[in-house]
């Protein structure tokens, strides 16, 4: 098998616990990409994220964001995003109001946020990317006329996923509910998840699915494990998850990652 594609999830995989793009992850793209091996980034992160860590590893790929809701090429040119329908977010957003949830609503223009908070400033540094606070966010996406991507709910680490399961019921098949951290419920359109991103992608790219990798360490992961022509878990990914994948490395994070790509390049080199 010639492997075309690498589908990469960020934190906990290429990233390590310091969620640092470092020359580990570095020489892990650039080995790819002299295989032949197109490096693509495909995480639960928003575009603006995701694409800040896609040219800092210099993948020079497309890029697949919040979850599989957004696919954009190299040089930025949206292929598909995915959004929530009005009545959904905002009955997320009602919910997080009745509750004191802090909200956050994912835009093509940005992340908003209904308040200030320590987990915000927090969650914005591990972005990398500004969240606009703003009480009125509802009245101003809608006079901007933005779409919404995707909804997060921050609550307590205690009751995520009492909330999770409650989301789960409120929106049945219109929304996929992701719980990517214990205390970050995602909200997200119903046909958004990474294995139907990665299919779209390859098919855009007239790569069979069969000569596409994925690798990734969570559960948000496992579609896009299933459709690729070989799905691989980082071996710190939750051992429950193990028997899901069609391999499992030796080594956590990035050494792991590492593993995998010199894998493929000796498929390649057959």
């Amino acid at each position: 098998m010639t492997w075309k594609l690498l589908a990469l999830d960020l934190d906990d995989t290429l990233l390590g616990p310091d969620r640092e793009a470092d020359e580990a992850a570095e020489r892990a793209v650039r080995m790819a990409r002299r295989a032949g091996i197109l490096p693509v980034v495909a995480t639960g992160r928003p575009y603006a994220s995701a694409e800040i860590f896609a040219r800092r590893l210099d993948t020079r790929a497309p890029v697949i964001a919040n979850n599989g809701a957004v696919v954009r090429g190299a040089d930025g040119s949206p292929l598909r995003e995915l959004h929530l329908d009005r009545d959904a977010w905002l009955e997320a957003v009602d919910l997080a109001r009745r509750e004191g949830w802090v909200v956050y609503l994912y835009t093509p223009g940005g992340i908003y946020s209904n308040r200030a908070h320590p987990d915000t400033r927090r969650y914005a540094r591990i972005l990398e990317v500004p969240i606009q606070i703003c009480e009125r966010m509802v009245e101003e996406v809608s006079a901007a006329g933005q779409n919404v991507t995707a909804v997060g709910l921050r609550t307590k680490p205690d009751a995520g996923e009492e909330v999770e399961h409650h989301c789960r019921q409120l929106f049945g098949e219109r929304a996929l509910i992701v719980r990517s951290v214990p205390t970050l419920i995602e909200i997200l359109p119903g046909r958004a998840d990474k294995g139907s991103a990665l299919a779209f992608l390859c098919a855009h790219l007239d790569i069979p699915l069969a000569a596409s990798a994925a690798v990734g360490d969570g559960i948000g992961d496992i579609d896009m494990l299933e459709v690729a022509g070989c799905g691989v878990l980082v071996c710190n990914a939750d051992t429950e998850l193990h028997p899901l994948a069609d391999w499992v490395t030796d080594h956590p994070h990035t050494q792991g990652v590492l593993q995998l790509v010199r894998r493929l390049r000796c498929g390649n080199r057959r």
